[in-house]
């Protein structure tokens, strides 16, 4: 696939008349494995077809040249949990604790 738009995230498709059999044909379509293409078009060229880039992971995880394609919106805090102590008694063990009697962070 040698075209420009490569790079851009939603593709249109591009058609050629075939000779044979004399309809217009898709020509140039980008990889399966990098765009999932969508929709259709009634007519060639009319429009409602295109493909779209398909990313495995996160969008906060993709990077391009090194840099990540967007920002997270998220807060992200570490968070530290405490368990509880066992209680002891009869119920000391159903309810929780780690068994021994420490914190456990």
């Amino acid at each position: 696939m040698n075209r420009k738009d490569a790079t851009m995230q939603v593709i249109k498709p591009k058609y050629a008349y075939d000779e044979r059999l004399r309809i217009q044909v898709e020509v140039d379509k980008p990889p399966a494995s990098l765009f999932k293409e969508l929709g259709y078009d009634r007519t060639p060229g009319s429009g409602e077809k295109h493909y779209r880039r398909y990313y495995a992971d996160e969008l906060e995880n993709v990077e391009q040249n090194e840099v990540p394609i967007i920002e997270s919106p998220f807060i992200s805090e570490s968070i530290t949990r405490a368990k509880p102590k066992n209680g002891g008694g009869i119920f000391g063990g159903l309810f929780g604790g780690g068994g021994d009697g420490e914190m456990i962070i």
